[in-house]
């Protein structure tokens, strides 16, 4: 019967721990996204470090690539504060993962890509490119399906027309979301299908309970 006990205590302790540390880690990154100052993301990214962000499952790695890159954004439009904050924050982002930062993007191109496609700001997207030694076009062609899937997958319509928009603008064609999707459809369907399989978009209404 004790062991029976310790067993039911071990199971439902993990998982109320779990369940502890998802919402803890989901208050951490929309902090840090809110937040205005350097400082303040810069602690907090402390904290979700101290957590441990190999446990995230990735869950959260899209919100910590969105405050990746647009730091890197302003890094490079403030030739006066290249080693400043702005550079430790989005380099501390990478080395959270145990990357450098144009790696770092790259390995999360998935998420990158499509946020600064779609990014009210077109500069964003030179960006990215050049951190990872790169072209705007080349890099929309080859990282074609995260940025379908991201736009198909998105609840937010303003963010994904922009996208479509900015890739019409890019390829100078108005079918150009089209002839993507044709042309990495074997990618996407794989993608999609992996992506529907995977637990954490289970575990993402557990964070709002």
């Amino acid at each position: 019967m004790q062991a029976l006990q310790e067993r039911i205590q071990k199971r439902h302790g993990g998982t109320v721990q779990k369940t502890w540390y998802l919402k803890t880690m989901l208050t951490l990154v929309t902090s840090a996204e809110q937040d205005e100052t350097e400082a303040s993301i810069m602690k907090t990214l402390d904290d979700i470090r101290y957590l441990g962000i190999r446990q995230s499952e990735g869950l959260f790695d899209e919100s910590l690539t969105r405050i990746a890159l647009s730091h890197v954004q302003q890094r490079s439009n403030d030739s006066s504060n290249t080693t400043g904050s702005v550079t430790q924050l989005s380099d501390k982002i990478a080395a959270m993962y145990d990357m450098l930062l144009p790696y770092y993007l790259r390995a999360y191109m998935c998420y990158a890509l499509p946020y600064a496609v779609g990014a009210s700001d077109e500069t964003l997207l030179e960006t990215l490119a050049q951190m990872v030694t790169s072209d705007t076009k080349s890099l929309c062609e080859t990282g074609g399906h995260h940025l379908i899937i991201s736009y198909f997958m998105s609840s937010d319509t303003a963010f994904t027309n922009q996208g479509f928009a900015r890739l019409r603008s890019i390829f100078l064609d108005d079918e150009a979301p089209e002839k993507l999707l044709r042309s990495h459809q074997t990618k996407i369907v794989s993608s999609l299908a992996m992506r529907l399989a995977d637990d954490d978009y289970d575990r993402r209404s557990l964070l709002t309970r």
